[in-house]
């Protein structure tokens, strides 16, 4: 099916759902489909339920690395917990800083993983303060929702981000993570 069609019957299967209030188990692996249509969203991984809750909560607040890489975010940062209120952490990339809730309870000089949101960057040029990266741009891919920048960061790897700016590809640029983007991750 095309998008528009496609959306179209998500659209339809969910209001006939709520009309009808009939409880449904929908069975799929396309994140945007469970999206459209859950009220409540149910990942298994290995047989075990290891999130649940509203689509939003759960694309919002991923419990766990499989939970986050299963949805399609994937900008992994390791480094040391430096303080837990404001959380932040020392990165080989600089100081990230976080305006979300502490993952479990770390502590502070221990090794953690933080989760940079692929929405919510964007270019700067103040390269003096906390949450930037610095890396070459590998691919640019326009998309509906703005621009999908593929960025490499030496030995860290690439990482994805969309921002509204398009950029060359192959040139150096500078993305700002604000606060609310970085998320501590467990496992």
């Amino acid at each position: 099916l095309d998008r528009t069609m496609k959306d179209q019957l998500i659209e339809q299967l969910r209001r006939i759902l709520h009309t009808t209030g009939i409880p449904v188990i929908y069975v799929t692996h396309d994140q945007e489909e469970a999206f459209g249509i859950a009220d409540r969203l149910i990942l298994l991984h290995d047989g075990l339920i290891v999130q649940q809750g509203p689509p939003i909560q759960v694309y919002n607040r991923p419990e766990n690395q499989w939970v986050a890489r299963f949805l399609g975010l994937t900008n992994f940062l390791k480094g040391k917990l430096i303080s837990a209120n404001p959380l932040q952490v020392e990165t080989a990339w600089g100081i990230f800083t976080s305006s979300m809730p502490s993952c479990g309870a770390p502590a502070v000089g221990q090794e953690i993983t933080i989760l940079l949101r692929p929405f919510g960057p964007r270019l700067t040029d103040k390269l003096d303060r906390e949450n930037i990266l610095q890396g070459e741009v590998q691919d640019v891919v326009f998309r509906s929702h703005g621009y999908q920048v593929e960025m490499e960061f030496a030995e860290d790897g690439t990482h994805h981000f969309v921002l509204d700016t398009p950029m060359d590809k192959g040139s150096q640029a500078a993305i700002y993570i604000p606060p609310e983007a970085v998320l501590c991750m467990e496992g």
